[in-house]
């Protein structure tokens, strides 16, 4: 297909890159999941303000879901 955003398991990529397996092999790209420097505290009610973005860890989607906030500083590190 042609997909610009998945989500998966870990083997996707060396899946992918297997040439007795793949048909993509070579046209794979990947990135992590883009973090923020200001995630919201709901406990406190209020934007923190971090030295260094958190980044998401959960990379299966089971809660998290691929989306570029219009407040980012950096959009072209989602990409």
């Amino acid at each position: 297909g042609n997909a610009i955003m998945t989500f998966s398991w870990g083997d996707v990529g060396s899946l992918s890159q297997d040439p007795t397996q793949s048909v993509i092999q070579g046209k794979l790209g990947a990135r992590g999941i883009p973090g923020t420097r200001f995630p919201y505290d709901m406990e406190a009610g209020e934007f923190l303000e971090l030295e260094e973005p958190n980044m998401v860890g959960n990379q299966v989607g089971c809660s998290w879901h691929p989306v570029i906030s219009v407040y980012a500083e950096d959009p072209d590190l989602a990409y």
